[in-house]
């Protein structure tokens, strides 16, 4: 997994927005996970999360180092990930943005430029935003459409974050540093203008990595390392819901339904052994995705695909 240090030691999480589009009822779909021999090529794998049915969707990368992050469309039938194309090593390195169907075929380019960091979808599937660096230094954020790519600046300069494409036209910025009530904000991409939200104490306690967002985003869910050290349920206005004991130490994806919460012993490694809580039975139980990882390899992962709308 290729890792941004910019990103790494600022640990902040920007949710990005639009009009709402998505429908309740959306049913849930395949695990993606990204699996790498070690040493070897990154591939991308679609698993049953209750089953044994599971798919290669073919390679992604050239190696783990220069794979970043893979995220499926809102209706699940697309999938956008980013890669290197060009060794690490040379300043003028370039990133692939990309595009291609749920079952791993019709790949294309969408962006290809050097210093891409982060991607989030928009709700209607249409479009892709992304973080890159301009001018060596300068963090910026654009967005492009997928049918026709077509780069567009939204915002100069931006934080070197994670984001996630939200719902209302701002952004809730979640921040590990600073004061606890500076941790929260509500930012507008285009001017940048940025309010605090309430935040309780408990919901700064431990953040420390991109929280995982429910899909009607009236819950944000991380895993804190004090006692009991679990993964902790907040409401968005910064309300405590609950803690689910155990050494999650990478919370999320919510299920596409919102009923379910992914929970890993690592956010990548040899074997990581994934887990399901479930909101309505409050109960934890383990999955055992039908993804061969070979010994010594590495597994992530990445995001729960949706299916659509029942009824």
């Amino acid at each position: 997994m290729r890792l941004v240090v910019a990103i790494a030691v600022s640990a902040v999480a920007v949710v990005l927005s639009l009009p709402a589009t998505a429908s309740p009822g959306t049913r849930n779909g395949s695990l993606l996970i990204e699996v790498v021999p070690v040493p070897g090529a990154v591939h991308l794998w679609a698993a049953s999360a209750h089953g044994t049915s599971s798919r290669d969707l073919g390679v992604v990368a050239g190696n783990a180092d220069q794979f970043t992050e893979a995220h499926y469309t809102p209706d699940g039938r697309r999938i956008v990930f980013l890669h290197a194309i060009d060794d690490a090593g040379d300043p003028a390195a370039r990133d692939s943005l990309d595009v291609m169907n749920a079952d791993g075929s019709g790949r294309r380019v969408l962006v290809r430029r050097p210093h891409v960091s982060q991607f989030a979808i928009s709700p209607d599937g249409a479009s892709v935003a992304y973080l890159a660096v301009d001018r060596k230094t300068v963090w910026s954020l654009y967005v492009t459409r997928i049918e026709h790519p077509r780069p567009l600046l939204l915002r100069r300069p931006w934080p070197p974050a994670a984001f996630k494409w939200s719902k209302d036209g701002t952004m809730i910025v979640f921040g590990s540093q600073g004061r606890c009530e500076t941790r929260l904000r509500r930012v507008d991409p285009r001017t940048g203008k940025a309010h605090a939200l309430p935040v309780s104490a408990r919901l700064c306690e431990g953040l420390h990595q991109a929280p995982a967002v429910s899909p009607d985003e009236s819950r944000i869910a991380f895993y804190s390392p004090f006692g009991p050290a679990g993964a902790r349920v907040f409401a968005a206005d910064g309300r405590f819901l609950r803690n689910i004991a155990g050494p999650y130490r990478c919370v999320g994806p919510f299920s596409p339904d919102g009923t379910e919460l992914a929970l890993a012993d690592s956010c990548g490694g040899t074997v990581v052994r994934v887990s399901v809580f479930d909101f309505l039975s409050r109960t934890v139980e383990p999955l055992t995705p039908h993804v061969p990882v070979p010994a010594g390899g590495y597994d992530r992962l990445l995001d729960w695909q949706p299916l659509g709308t029942e009824g």
